[in-house]
């Protein structure tokens, strides 16, 4: 039989139950400070290595070491996944992320040496390129698993969080830079993303629930 129109409603992202819909807006919203974590520092960091001693050349392997991290651990958080659990692997990746965020922001307090703060921005971004890969890979399962009849809307919606914090993150972090200085904008970064995973493991559905889906 066909679907009642309350059925469909039901069933579709605008018009899904308040706990799905929660869960649902968590999820985008860790994708989102995740993000703008990640993109923020491109607006000021290129900028701001002459005054951390460090040559203009260096500002290339810290932006591409963070997609080499993010390529291996793509290829790495399936198995992961499998082994130890999606929400496990998702606490170690926002754990990166907002390790990796500190670390950068507090280096230039750490060390002196522009040879050793290269190293730890390298190490700093490696670190985010592993979370940021990880965050994203397990958030994408999780909702395809838990809304498996509308994954094209849901996915199209996680996509789009994403974006749209890559188009704001610079020019919030630009902001944020100008107005308190170098290490806030990063301390944020490592601060919020947590903030929210709390809330994402308290939404999360428990074991043996039923996902998401269209009536038959």
């Amino acid at each position: 039989a066909r679907d009642s129109p309350a059925q469909r409603l039901s069933a579709s992202p605008l018009g899904m139950r308040r706990r799905e819909k929660v869960y649902l807006a968590l999820n985008l919203l860790l994708l989102t400070f995740c993000s703008i974590g990640i993109a923020q520092f491109a607006a000021f960091f290129p900028l701001y290595v002459g005054e951390l001693g460090i040559r203009q050349e260096m500002v290339a392997p810290i932006f591409s070491v963070f997609m080499a991290a993010s390529l291996v651990m793509s290829m790495a958080s399936g198995p992961l996944a499998n082994r130890y659990g999606r929400l496990q692997v998702l606490t170690f990746a926002v754990g990166c992320i907002s390790a990796g965020s500190i670390l950068f922001g507090l280096t230039p307090d750490l060390v002196a040496a522009p040879d050793y703060r290269v190293a730890l921005f390298v190490v700093a971004r490696l670190i985010n390129g592993l979370g940021r890969a990880g965050v994203d890979t397990m958030v994408f399962a999780m909702l395809r698993d838990r809304f498996p009849d509308d994954q094209a809307k849901v996915l199209g919606l996680a996509v789009a969080s994403g974006a749209f914090a890559f188009t704001i993150g610079p020019p919030v972090g630009g902001l944020l830079f100008v107005a308190m200085g170098f290490r806030v904008p990063f301390l944020l970064a490592g601060i919020l993303p947590p903030a929210v995973l709390a809330l994402v493991l308290l939404a999360a559905p428990k074991r043996g629930s039923t996902p998401t889906a269209k009536s038959a």
